[in-house]
This record gives structure tokens, sequence and C-alpha cells, in this order.
């Protein structure tokens, strides 16, 4: 089977581009062990003064014949190892909930993860969820040289449950939760960790789906708003 990081990028908040993984996302939920495909063609040829004959069959193969590198290294839900594996030019870092991702300008660590219908900050403002909201609690070590603000404009971390792609919940995240990223807006100084949340509404029908296909990938600060170029993806996966 082939895993295909799709470069296809859809309209999110504020007009910004986000990358699609959904091939790639929708293998590590489904698993590898895919096999070669191979298809028949036979060929009619006329040749003058021959009239009709028929050629040998020949076997093409399909585009799903290259083997994945992340099936091959059992990155994947079948297998489910961590590690890193390359798809389509984009270099894939996967690690389960409880571990760290740890890409080329952060780390990023999941310390909750938890649903709720409503939220409310210190003041009582209070904001309910189309469906529910999921709230993940991270911990972000800044390891590059300089401050830098960790998803300022709520481009650098999208939710994936399956084939469906979830982008940030504004409102709640800047009204009603006075520990999110972008209601704190603070700079993570060099070579400093700081923790926050962020928040995305999914329809409540899909709660199990956190437990079976979730994937929530964070891209680095340089990807903020351009993940359609990025040259690098974390997945923390949160279903295992």
């Amino acid at each position: 089977m082939t895993i295909t990081v799709s470069r296809k990028v859809l309209y999110a908040v504020g007009g910004i581009l986000l990358l699609v993984l959904a091939g790639f996302l929708g293998a590590l939920i489904g698993g590898g062990g895919g096999g070669t495909t191979t298809t028949t063609v036979v060929e009619t040829v006329e040749a003058e003064g021959l009239g009709s004959e028929e050629a040998e069959p020949v076997e093409e193969e399909s585009e799903d014949a290259e083997s994945s590198e992340c099936d091959a290294r059992g990155i994947n839900r079948e297998v489910g190892k961590e590690g890193t594996c390359t798809e389509d030019g984009v270099k894939l870092v996967v690690v389960d909930r409880e571990s760290t991702l740890k890409l080329k300008e952060l780390n990023a660590t999941v310390r909750n993860m938890e649903t709720t219908p409503t939220a409310s900050d210190e003041f009582g403002t209070t904001k309910s969820a189309n469906g529910v909201y999921v709230l993940f609690d991270l911990e972000v070590f800044n390891k590059t040289n300089s401050p830098l603000y960790f998803d300022s404009s709520q481009e650098q971390a999208v939710l994936y449950l399956g084939d469906n792609e979830y982008t940030e919940d504004f409102d709640v995240e800047n009204y009603a939760l006075d520990d999110s990223f972008v209601n704190k807006f603070e700079e993570i100084q060099a070579e400093t960790a700081t923790r926050g949340t962020i928040a995305f509404d999914i329809p409540q029908k899909l709660i199990p789906d956190l437990g079976k296909t979730g994937n929530l990938a964070i891209f680095n600060f340089s990807d903020e708003g351009e993940a359609g170029a990025a040259e690098e993806v974390g997945i923390i996966r949160t279903y295992k």
C-alpha cells in the first residue's frame, strides 16, 4: 500500500493555507501491510496483411506498487511504532500521546486531553461548543535561539479524526480559556518551555474516534501559517 501525503491545501482561519495530511493519516488509522496491485493490459495489434491478433498480456504495476517508507518501518496504525519517516518529501515525526514530540524547532508534550461541552474563564464568560470541545494542555519547549510565540494565530496545530480535519476554535480560545496560547500571548524564551491550551470543536458522535483514529498535527514555529510548505510535520496520536 502506498501512503500519499496530499499536497492539496484548504483555506482555514484567516485565509491561511494548511497542509492536508489525509492520505498519510488515513494509513496511520487503517494500518499498513498493503501489497502490490497489478493490472493486466491486453493490447490488440493490427499489422498490414496480418489482420488482428491479440498480444501477450502485459502486467503494469499500479501506483500503490511502491511500498511506503512509513509502512516499511511499522509507523502506522497496524504496527503502531513511533519514529520518523518521509512521505512525498515531507518528514513525519510520529509519537504516542504519552511521548514527547521532538521537531527541529520545538518539543511538544500533551500533559492532558479532555472533552467538555462548555468552557468558562475566571470572569464567568462561557462558550458552548456546537458539538464538544477537545482541549489539549500542551507543554512546548523552544529549541531556537530567540523568543517565539507558539500558535499565536491558531495555525500551528490541526486535529485529524479519520479523514476529517479540524482547525482550532477561535471563540473559545480567545474568550473562555484563560490558559490558551492565544489568550496568554506570551513569548517562549529560547531554551525554555511553557504550557498552554488549544481547543477544537468536534461533533459529539466523534468523541470515540479520539481513542481510535485521532492525530494531532504540530508544526514548527517557522511553518505557522505556511504549513503547505512544511518540510517537517509532527504527529501526536490521541489513541495510544
